[in-house]
């Protein structure tokens, strides 16, 4: 922002937008949300032509809502989708071990690991098995941190691609992909779209 151009004033005006569409919506946490902790991940495989660094993101949901999000460029090249999932898994991961010390820090009392879920089967997978390929045996060391941590602080699992909501923290989403996992990353139908959807400005819900 030193000496921003016309293309940056373009994505100004491009927020603005967005956050006067949405002005009504917010963030949302009930309760009849999920009362223990959940994470997502995700990442594209669109690397930037000026790099060769994709995006991936991360959130995690307390109570229908999120309480924390991310959506960063890899500081790392990933050559292919596995091991830009692998990086993502991996600082999602340390962010969900965060809000695990935080909530334990506050309850005074420790609780089960937090799931990890994301819906690239290799990074899966690799997380939860001493497996070494060809495919993974060059993939930078510290990305290895979730075998270490799962089913310890985490618990990594699948979600399928439909289902994630992380996904709209990587990619430039269509419009029946945004208009479903908007409520969720939200929290107005709840991060699994289970929930009934809450009316902010009516205070009730519209089955």
């Amino acid at each position: 922002m030193s000496n921003p151009g016309p293309q940056a004033w373009e994505h100004a005006l491009h927020v603005l937008q967005y956050a006067y569409d949405n002005r009504h919506e917010g963030i949302l946490y009930r309760s009849d949300g999920n009362t223990h902790p959940i994470s997502y991940y995700d990442a594209s495989f669109g690397p930037d032509p000026t790099d060769g660094k994709c995006t991936y993101g991360y959130s995690t949901h307390l109570f229908g809502g999120p309480v924390s999000w991310l959506s960063k460029k890899l500081p790392h090249v990933g050559t292919h989708v596995g091991q830009n999932e692998t990086a993502a898994q991996c600082f999602g991961g340390k962010q969900t071990v965060w809000i695990k010390y935080l909530i334990e820090e506050i309850q005074q009392n420790e609780m089960l690991p937090i799931p990890l879920l994301g819906d690239n089967d290799q990074a899966t997978r690799l997380s939860q098995e001493d497996m070494m390929t060809s495919g993974n045996k060059y993939y930078y060391t510290p990305y290895y941190w979730t075998k270490e941590v799962n089913n310890v602080l985490i618990q990594t699992g699948r979600v399928d691609t439909k289902e994630n909501v992380s996904d709209i923290l990587t990619k430039a989403a269509d419009k029946a992909t945004c208009d479903k996992l908007h409520p969720r990353m939200t929290g107005h139908t709840g991060c699994e779209g289970t929930l009934f959807t809450f009316d902010p400005l009516a205070a009730k819900y519209c089955p």
